[in-house]
This record gives structure tokens, sequence and C-alpha cells, in this order.
């Protein structure tokens, strides 16, 4: 069961820090299997970039030279992705940095020409899903900020080993719960908004065993939008 510090905070004021967070699942008798930095090798080595220039590669057409502005520098880097644009926010990470995947960006010479950094994809900084692409931060972000709050990195994860006797603690909420005895906070329980109607139509229920189940009762929900969970 992973959870994150963010996540958890949405329900309890946590007043201790990530880290003793950790003695307090211990102490609960919850495992913590891992527990780390989500931004681990990206703090302060990426920043929010504006294509300040865009090109065609001289000899490979389908690259673009790009000149990004990341605040304090402006650099140069050779890029295949397809939606790149002229004013363009990106998520741009100077050599140093090191991608969840454990690559380390580097300066490299493609073609004739030294590649400072890169912009960064979903894929690249751990999000797992088919990137099309690399990340577009909103028009309003500024060159050299931190993109890390914006897209979630900073922040810690849990990975808790819930036993088969506790399922109780298999959802963000549960474990809410848990750890507000130890800490002695209130619980934000969630207050889902809905409108109810009464006229809902006829539904035929037939209870076979009534003995078992002496009420049935049942509610019907309306335009429920189906859509991808939020990588988070």
């Amino acid at each position: 069961m992973k959870v994150t510090y963010s996540w958890l905070k949405e329900f309890i004021d946590i007043d201790i820090s990530p880290s003793e967070l950790v003695e307090v699942f211990e102490n609960l008798g919850i495992e913590v299997e891992d527990f780390r930095y989500l931004g681990n090798g990206l703090k302060g080595k990426v920043f929010v970039g504006e294509i300040v220039d865009l090109k065609p590669h001289p000899e490979k057409p389908e690259w673009k030279v790009i000149r990004v502005n990341i605040g304090k520098d402006t650099l140069t880097s050779v890029s295949g992705a397809p939606n790149l644009e002229k004013g363009g926010k990106v998520v741009y990470a100077v050599p140093g940095a090191i991608l969840p995947n454990g690559l380390e960006v580097k300066t490299v010479r493609l073609r004739g020409i030294d590649s400072v950094g890169m912009p960064l994809s979903d894929e690249e900084i751990g999000v797992p899903i088919e990137a099309k692409g690399i990340i577009n931060l909103p028009k309003e972000f500024k060159p050299g900020e931190d993109p890390l709050p914006h897209l979630e990195l900073d922040d810690w994860v849990y990975d808790l080993y819930i036993t088969p006797n506790r399922p109780d603690l298999l959802s963000v909420l549960g474990i809410a719960r848990e750890i507000s005895v130890k800490l002695e906070k209130r619980v934000r329980e969630p207050q889902p908004q809905f409108e109810i109607s009464r006229d809902v139509g006829t539904f035929s229920v037939k209870v076979e065993a009534p003995e078992g189940c002496p009420r049935y009762t049942l509610r019907v929900q309306r335009d429920v939008v189906v859509k991808e969970s939020s990588p988070k």
C-alpha cells in the first residue's frame, strides 16, 4: 500500500516531519517497506524553462535545436519531442539531474551541436504513462521556478506492508484514521456533495434469503463520468 505525505495531510493535520512519521507507523505495527523523496535526484536540478528560440537541426530536420531560458541561464538543447513551441514553458533538467529511471542528465554532442540538459516528459519524471511529448507547463510559470510542487514531486512516499487482518488500512483514509489516534488529531472525513432526488423510477428486487438479508436498500447515481485516474 503506497501513500504520500501530502495525501495524508488532506485528511489529518500532521505536525511532524515525513521521516518522523515513519516511526509513528512502526509504533503502530505498520511495517514501512520503503520511504523516499519523490524528487530525489531532481531537487535543484530541474527548473521551469521558457523556449526562447526554436529551429530545425541543420543535419537532421526532424530534431529541433532549442534555446531555453531557465532563469539564471539560457541553455541549448537538441530534442525530437513533437510538441515543442517557441514561448512554451517546459520542465528542464540540467546536467547532473538523476531521473527516476536512474539516467543521469549530461551534456552530449548530437550531430555537431552540444545539448546541455533536456526538457522532460511525464515518463521521464516517473509518471507511468506513455508520453507523447514533453511536459507543457501553464503560461503563468516563470523561468527558473521550481516545478516539483506543480508536478507533485515535492513529496514523500511510504510503501506500507498491510497484513491480511487489517483490510481497514487498505485506503488512505483508513491509514489517516489509524495515525490520528497516535498523533491525537481529528480526521477530516470526506464530505461528498450531491443532489438527492426521489424521482429515480422503480426497480424490481427479490430477496431470496430474507433470513440473511431482512432489509435491502440501494441508491442510483447518475451523470457519472468515467476517466483515467490521476497519476497520484
